[in-house]
């Protein structure tokens, strides 16, 4: 298994409480930049775990955003202001208060 899933398993089993695959439906619903999360499930088990993410996302404090997204380490960057040649932060990290990306 990849270093970062098992990081982030990790942090399902152990901080949080819950699978991997809830701790990945919480992380893509807190972004403000999607607007739904569709997902598929063989089995309606499937789905009843997986709408468990909603609880999930009232337990996750910033801290734990924020160590999701160090190991991702995939947040998009944001626009650059050309006048100045500085890099503006995402809006998702503007959004959620996330100061952690040097730009």
């Amino acid at each position: 298994m990849d270093e970062k899933l098992l990081k982030l398993k990790d942090i399902a089993e152990k901080k949080i409480k819950c699978t991997l695959a809830q701790l990945c439906i919480t992380w893509i619903i807190s972004n403000p930049d999607i607007n739904c999360c569709l997902f598929g499930a063989s089995k309606s088990s499937k789905i009843e775990d997986n709408v468990k993410s909603l609880d999930i996302y009232k337990k996750i404090d910033k801290e734990t955003f924020i160590e999701i997204e160090k190991i991702m380490d995939n947040a998009p960057k944001g626009e650059m202001d050309y006048l100045i040649f500085t890099q503006y932060p995402s809006r998702k990290n503007v959004v959620m208060n996330i100061d952690y990306l040097k730009y």
